[in-house]
């Protein structure tokens, strides 16, 4: 089983945290739900077809290669983890950071 590890978590909400500061981006728990309906999705979609749709305007700025490939890497692990739960049908979404369903991460998820 693959699990996303809370450190791989903690790091991509670090990620999201400054990227919202200075892009338009999804939310943890959006991307959360655009995962969920790629993994639900009846034809196979590409991760560089998905990656492109959590930015809401321009292209992602990082400040260099590594943490863009990072940041991609960490998506990639939870693109799986949730696939994985969700063939399982393990998966819960609108989980907050705490693991408590709450009211506001699901209409995020949604």
């Amino acid at each position: 089983m693959l699990t996303f590890e809370k450190r791989h978590e903690r790091a991509l909400l670090s990620y999201l945290d400054v990227l919202g500061n200075r892009d338009a981006v999804l939310t943890y728990q959006q991307i959360q739900g655009l995962l969920f309906a790629v993994a639900a999705s009846p034809e196979p979609v590409r991760p560089i077809e998905w990656f492109e749709l959590i930015w809401l305007s321009d292209d992602p700025q990082f400040d260099d290669a590594g943490e863009a490939k990072t940041f991609f890497q960490l998506l990639l692990e939870l693109s799986r983890h949730i696939d994985e739960e969700a063939r399982g049908e393990r998966y819960r979404p609108g989980v907050d950071a705490e693991g408590r369903v709450s009211a506001a991460a699901m209409v995020d998820w949604c």
